[in-house]
């Protein structure tokens, strides 16, 4: 699942479905690494003497289990075999907030802003008295210009932009679930379901397609191909979240091929609803090594992975909830 490697920020990881067996080595190749400077990445290969010392924790997570990773430390994880699992990692980048890299950022940003410290140096021309007069009033200008409130600024702004960057990905979901709440409790329209000029249309169409119908989603619940209106419909309202928005299924590697036989088997059907539980016989049977027919499929299709599909489906229109709204 993840080969030996050491990370630049400190990271937790929860383990969310199955199982995951980690392996944390107590020797630090590079202490706390920058980008460049990471083990097992970029052709930066890991150093044999981390292996030979050991393992300081072998632990496998499970549901509900949260480990922390911190920078620097060598580690690698596999999924126990034949057994799907699905793990979150939330990073903290603590590499983008040490004295060494501010002070670099800003001594780069000040210095490079003088016209006279960019011109070349002619090691031939350009004697030592000449250019420790200009290294001193480079240092004078960084002595003035970079101090404790001028980095603390520059943190500040770095943990802004990532806070910024979160936050138009979280925004419409909070948004909604306080309009949801509100609606539920004083009986008013979700702000969805005032988007399209015809409300009562649109505040069905919630019901079959879109984040508010996504979210109802079970191993229980009944899938169909969405109708074209539909389709406008929730793309619209995701429109409405992100300008930037663009359509596209996010799925596993492991399983893309099968899901994506599962979305063209259902466009083939327009009106014929499948449980999700379900959805996986779409998929094409496999054989097994004795040549016999694998009526387990693809192992990583498991039932997380269903609805998981189901919902994105769900959320980006191509697929809808249950039945017809007619019908």
């Amino acid at each position: 699942a993840a080969p030996e490697h050491a990370d630049d920020r400190d990271v937790f990881v929860i383990q969310v479905y199955g199982a995951k067996e980690w392996t944390i080595y107590p020797t630090i190749p590079t202490p706390l690494p920058y980008p460049n400077e990471q083990v097992g990445k970029g052709g930066l290969a890991v150093p044999d003497t981390v292996r030979h010392g050991g393992a300081a924790l072998q632990h496998t997570l499970r549901p509900g289990h949260v480990l922390y990773m911190p920078r620097g430390y060598v580690h690698c994880a596999r999924s126990l075999p034949n057994a799907p699992s699905f793990h979150v990692t939330v990073a903290v980048a603590t590499h983008d907030w040490t004295i060494a890299g501010l002070v670099t950022e800003q001594t780069e940003r000040i210095l490079k802003s003088v016209l006279e410290y960019r011109k070349a140096i002619l090691p031939a021309v350009v004697s030592t008295r000449t250019l420790q007069e200009e290294l001193d009033r480079a240092f004078e200008t960084l002595q003035k210009d970079v101090t404790a409130e001028t980095i603390q600024k520059s943190l500040q702004q770095r943990i802004q932009v990532h806070n910024d960057r979160a936050w138009r990905t979280r925004e419409p979901l909070l948004s909604s679930n306080a309009q949801l709440q509100e609606g539920e409790s004083r009986g008013t329209k979700r702000r969805w379901d005032q988007i399209s000029s015809d409300t009562s249309s649109s505040s069905e169409m919630s019901r079959f397609v879109g984040g508010e119908a996504a979210r109802t989603i079970t191993l229980d619940s009944t899938v169909r191909l969405s109708t074209d209106e539909e389709k406008q419909y929730a793309k619209t309202i995701a429109v409405s979240h992100d300008p930037q928005y663009r359509a596209g299924l996010q799925v596993r590697e492991c399983i893309a091929d099968n899901v994506l036989e599962i979305l063209q088997r259902i466009r083939t059907c327009p009106g014929q609803r499948f449980r999700v539980a379900n959805l996986r016989d779409l998929a094409t049977v496999q054989e097994n090594n004795s040549g016999d027919a694998d009526h387990d499929g693809n192992p990583y299709l498991c039932d997380l992975g269903l609805v998981c599909f189901a919902k994105q489906c769900v959320t980006l229109g191509a697929l809808a909830v249950g039945k017809e709204i007619n019908g």
